[in-house]
């Protein structure tokens, strides 16, 4: 991609706001249904934006990891009572470890958006593809996104995010506010106008266009490509 251009737009900025504020949904399993949701109406926003709209469903694969997948256990008695006894624990895990989540997160929903514009341009996502076959590539296209995630290193955003936001306090108010107006009105993200969630996205914006956050945005790119090269090479 030209690296004259912006790294993240404002409008997938919004969703990776309401992505991380999703953590904080005080209901258990509804938390995580709230950010599949969200990281699938970024998905299906990007293919919108290249004028190659894909069905929903088509796509939902992308939308969590493998490890994730809630929408598939609905039906799994033990895994559901299991999240719920947990949701106490993971909701103190998040409060202890706000700053690093936030940060996964936020990056992840801008990878998330980039790997779906290089996957479009490579015919691995397209509406001619019938639902099985898109599916598949979607699930393998999620997998290289978790795998070049978890062998990264992320720490370098904390101080790129800290200058660019200050506390975080007021960003996830804000972003539990948004999500209140997406589950209240028309398929997509807040518009990027005014207000809070518009002021955080402009800051976040700013820091995506750090050379170092850059640099490391364009290596994730590079490494969910080779981690993809790897899934599809033979046994």
């Amino acid at each position: 991609m030209d690296s004259r251009t912006p790294i993240a737009d404002k409008p997938r900025l919004v969703f990776a706001l309401l992505y991380a504020a999703g953590r904080f949904v005080p209901v258990p399993l509804v938390d995580d249904l709230v950010r599949e949701e969200i990281a699938l109406r970024a998905v299906v926003a990007a293919t919108e934006a290249a004028g190659r709209a894909v069905p929903r469903r088509h796509l939902t694969p992308l939308a969590a990891p493998a490890s994730g997948c809630l929408r598939g256990c609905l039906g799994l008695v033990p895994r559901l009572l299991l999240a719920i006894v947990l949701f106490p624990i993971r909701k103190l895990v998040n409060l202890l470890l706000f700053f690093r989540h936030f940060c996964r997160d936020v990056v992840e929903i801008v990878v998330l958006g980039r790997l779906v514009e290089r996957a479009l341009a490579r015919g691995e996502i397209d509406p001619a593809l019938d639902e099985a076959t898109q599916r598949a590539q979607a699930t393998l296209l999620r997998a290289a996104l978790d795998r070049a995630l978890d062998h990264t290193d992320l720490s370098i955003l904390g101080a790129a995010f800290r200058a660019a936001l200050g506390p975080l306090r007021g960003v996830m108010l804000a972003g539990i506010s948004a999500l209140r107006v997406v589950y209240h009105g028309p398929e997509g993200a807040p518009a990027p106008g005014s207000g809070p969630i518009n002021e955080t996205s402009s800051r976040l914006e700013r820091a995506f266009d750090q050379p170092e956050v850059r640099a490391l945005v364009e290596g994730l790119d590079a490494k969910i490509d080779a981690a993809l090269a790897e899934l599809r090479a033979p046994r």
